[in-house]
């Protein structure tokens, strides 16, 4: 499908990308940084904890390490990590390092991960091989991928899960695909109606998938006992005892703090749980498609971050990027384009007056609605009679039934 593009994106991505890798180099030849030390400091930390035999998620143990690294000044101020113990493995690395070089290391492979992550994700929804700038900078302009460069987070990581499950899953490899999927589960409840359809689709469709699922927590997980045998059992004291709480950017964390319930947090939950039953239920005499999680996955990861119970914190918008790249191969209406600068602009300013958690609820709900008025709700599926001539893959399945 051919594109129309402005002349000035090419060398406006390049010069993003460009300037990307050179404050990167900069970071890696001096010892001061000007990035913030909070949520890198966590996974850094718990991995030095961990290479000298104590526990990642006792916050005296954390600050002992940070104290002398970056200066932490009192225990009240170390950022706890709450990552399960399968994550251990993929910081381990950086725990060998000094602080900055890792934290530098970090940085430019979180945004080699978002770059590859945008040239592959737009190709597979229809995006010409040829457009890799164009890519590049609709994910460099996607205020979540800034956020997350800045802060270190470790959401790029589960983008980089979801872009391989995609990339393998076309391909027919299902293992694969299904060992990619293991870094989703980084932070698995942000993705919950995933786990569900992957679950039932494997089961009755594939069971090569949850094959590669299992071998890869599996592996993960056993990395991370020989690691720090008490692994496990540290982790499960810590939700115990001092489980986190943060209030969370979702409509379940807003309807516990105002009702005062935390069975209410879960409402969104099983709202989005009922809604994926009844579309698949409707789907469910669609032959089977190459390109049936293309087609599934944007409005899966939509549903869910609208519809779950914690996390979804800004920099997490991120894994959202295959939404707004599958949105920017075809031709935008007035009205789509119309919200997304507004989107763009609201997310920077809430960022910049550093607004309360429950401020940042609108992202996810405000990307469905771009979703929805960006294509025609009626589309069912690509065999079904309001199939759209020349669609791009990834763009079917749009409707909420």
């Amino acid at each position: 499908m051919a594109e129309s593009r402005s002349p000035m994106l090419i060398p406006a991505g390049v010069l993003l990308v460009l300037l990307g890798i050179w404050q990167g180099y900069a970071l890696l030849k001096a010892d001061a940084s000007p990035l913030p030390v909070d949520d890198f400091s966590e996974y850094w930390a718990a991995a030095r904890v961990v290479l000298e035999g104590g526990n990642p998620y006792d916050r005296d143990a954390l600050f002992a390490v940070e104290l002398a690294a970056i200066d932490r000044d009192t225990p009240e101020n170390v950022v706890l990590m709450w990552n399960p113990p399968w994550a251990v493995p993929l910081m381990l690395p950086l725990g060998a390092m000094p602080f900055r070089t890792a934290q530098a290391l970090w940085l430019l492979a979180n945004l080699g991960i978002l770059l590859w992550c945008a040239t592959v994700l737009r190709e597979m929804f229809g995006g010409s091989s040829a457009s890799k700038p164009v890519a590049w900078l609709v994910a460099m302009a996607f205020p979540p991928s800034l956020f997350l460069l800045w802060i270190g987070q470790i959401s790029a990581w589960m983008l980089l899960g979801i872009s391989l499950f995609l990339w393998f899953g076309r391909r027919g490899r299902p293992f694969l695909a299904g060992l990619s999927a293991t870094l989703l589960a980084i932070k698995p409840h942000l993705v919950l109606l995933f786990w569900l359809l992957l679950g039932v689709r494997g089961l009755y469709r594939d069971r090569r998938m949850l094959l590669g699922l299992a071998f890869g927590l599996c592996a993960s997980m056993s990395a991370a006992l020989l690691a720090q045998p008490r692994l496990l059992s540290q982790y499960l004291d810590a939700l115990a005892d001092r489980p986190p709480q943060w209030q969370s950017p979702t409509f379940g964390s807003l309807l516990g703090v105002e009702t005062g319930s935390s069975i209410l947090t879960f409402a969104p939950v099983l709202a989005g749980v009922l809604w994926l039953a009844i579309s698949e239920y409707r789907r469910r005499r669609e032959p089977a498609r190459s390109d049936f999680w293309v087609d599934r996955v944007p409005l899966l990861l939509l549903v869910s971050f609208a519809t779950a119970s914690y996390g979804a914190w800004p920099f997490d918008l991120v894994l959202l990027m295959p939404v707004v790249l599958a949105m920017s191969v075809s031709p935008v209406r007035t009205r789509t384009a119309v919200l997304g600068g507004l989107g763009v602009a609201g997310l920077c300013a809430t960022y910049a007056l550093k607004l309360p958690p429950h401020a940042y609820i609108w992202p996810a709900p405000w990307l469905l609605a771009m979703w929805l008025t960006r294509t025609n709700i009626g589309v069912r599926g690509s065999n079904g009679p309001n199939r759209v001539p020349n669609r791009p893959p990834g763009l079917d399945g749009v409707s909420l039934f």
